[in-house]
């Protein structure tokens, strides 16, 4: 085989693209594990946020009234004082819903004191039940893993308990957030972290450009010289030297071919 008749392509390319290759992939593949474990956190950071308002407006509350209340109380000081505390988390804070619920049983919930402006549920209509529902009613807070579609609409759910003086659940405080707004909570803030590892990907990408085309470039020009001597060696002229001044191969090969080229002369 004549490997004249081969295409020429050179040592440094070849490194270059191979160099290439190993970033991209290696480099996409930690992105892609990073983006996806940085959405897991986020989802769990929004899921904490919706939590945090649900056990405030719990906490806000005494749980000796809220327990006492009854469909016919609306008009009772009691039953005004809890409808203006969760009022006031309907009026400030970004939520669909937020509402009291009453644990009848046998995994039946009912609604209690409902603040909405519009489409209030009734006192002792049924609340749907989730499973962070029934955690809340044995006494621990929860947020829905997986949205639900009810009467009012498509929600994630969090739920706190309110405790009475005896240290038992009382009732418990419901907030609705619609899964539009948890979903564009979440792709926001994750739409920011992959802008974030792809700037961070490029830098790194080029800094380890720069770094391998200084390392390639040390290696291939000597080659590249000892290239150019070696043809003038092959038309007959043996005015100058290969050696070249290093203790690597690169070097040890250039003394190799002097070495060579004088036994010829």
């Amino acid at each position: 085989m004549d490997l004249r008749k081969l295409p020429e392509r050179s040592l440094f390319t070849r490194l270059i693209v191979m160099v290439a290759v190993i970033l991209a992939v290696s480099n996409s593949i930690i992105c892609l594990v990073s983006v996806s474990r940085a959405r897991m956190t986020i989802r769990r950071s929004i899921q904490q946020r919706m939590l945090d308002i649900a056990n405030c407006a719990a906490g806000s509350l005494n749980g000796d009234k809220l327990e006492k209340l009854t469909a016919g109380d609306k008009d009772t000081p009691e039953y005004r004082e809890v409808f203006d505390k969760l009022a006031v988390f309907r009026d400030n804070v970004e939520l669909e819903f937020v509402y009291g619920i009453k644990d009848e049983g046998d995994g039946n919930f009912t609604f209690t004191v409902d603040p909405a402006l519009e489409s209030a549920s009734d006192f002792g209509e049924p609340v749907f039940f989730t499973d962070a529902l029934y955690a809340a009613s044995l006494g621990r807070a929860s947020v829905d893993e997986v949205p639900y579609r009810d009467a009012w609409g498509y929600f994630y759910s969090a739920y706190s308990p309110v405790f009475d003086s005896k240290g038992e659940v009382a009732g418990i405080i419901g907030v609705d957030f619609s899964v539009d707004w948890f979903e564009s909570q979440l792709s926001e803030q994750t739409r920011s972290t992959v802008i974030t590892f792809s700037v961070v990907l490029i830098m790194t990408i080029l800094v380890a450009f720069f770094m391998i085309y200084i390392l390639v470039k040390d290696a291939t020009e000597p080659l590249n010289k000892m290239i150019r001597v070696a043809k003038k060696y092959e038309e007959g002229d043996f005015s100058e030297e290969i050696l070249i001044e290093s203790n690597d191969e690169v070097g040890k090969l250039s003394r190799t071919l002097q070495s060579m080229s004088t036994s010829i002369r």
